[in-house]
């Protein structure tokens, strides 16, 4: 009988313990909240707001400034659905599209453009959208996005 009654009750806690863990932190409706991750993980970062009015943070990543755009937001800046982090170069190497190509036949975390203004630039999408990610995988994703970064410019002989 002891059986019985506890089993229900382990199986209750258990998915309770299963549902927090699963619980996301950062979530595109809350950009201070991705303000305060970055922070969170050492990152020097600063909100500020596009062309356009959305939140966009300002940071680097090694000697690189690099931003964060917010995209798929309602018309407060907050319920954003996606991240676009940024970094921009000069093309002092006159690089073209094969050399950009070639970044981006091997690397599927980040790809990298021409920019109308002649310079160039490697950007990483990610979707913060319905259920968010949790803190853990967000500095999982940052950490990413730094390899990336210093990859590219080790790429371009920055």
């Amino acid at each position: 009988m002891i059986k019985t009654i506890l089993r229900p009750v382990l199986v209750s806690a258990a998915t309770v313990i299963v549902a927090t863990q699963a619980s996301a932190e950062i979530r595109g409706a809350d950009p201070n909240g991705v303000l305060r991750a970055m922070q969170n993980v050492g990152y020097v970062a600063k909100m500020e707001t596009d062309s356009q009015g959305a939140p966009m943070i300002s940071s680097a990543v090694s000697s690189s400034k690099f931003r964060v755009f917010f995209h798929g937001c309602d018309s407060s800046g907050m319920g954003c659905t996606a991240l676009e982090f940024s970094s921009s170069y000069d093309n002092t190497n006159k690089y073209g599209a094969d050399k950009m190509n070639e970044w981006n036949t091997n690397h599927v975390r980040s790809a990298a453009y021409l920019q109308s203004d002649g310079g160039i630039a490697v950007y990483m999408y990610v979707n913060i959208d319905k259920d968010g990610v949790s803190d853990s995988n967000f500095a999982d994703t940052l950490d990413g996005w730094r390899q990336d970064v210093e990859g590219f410019e080790s790429f371009i002989g920055w």
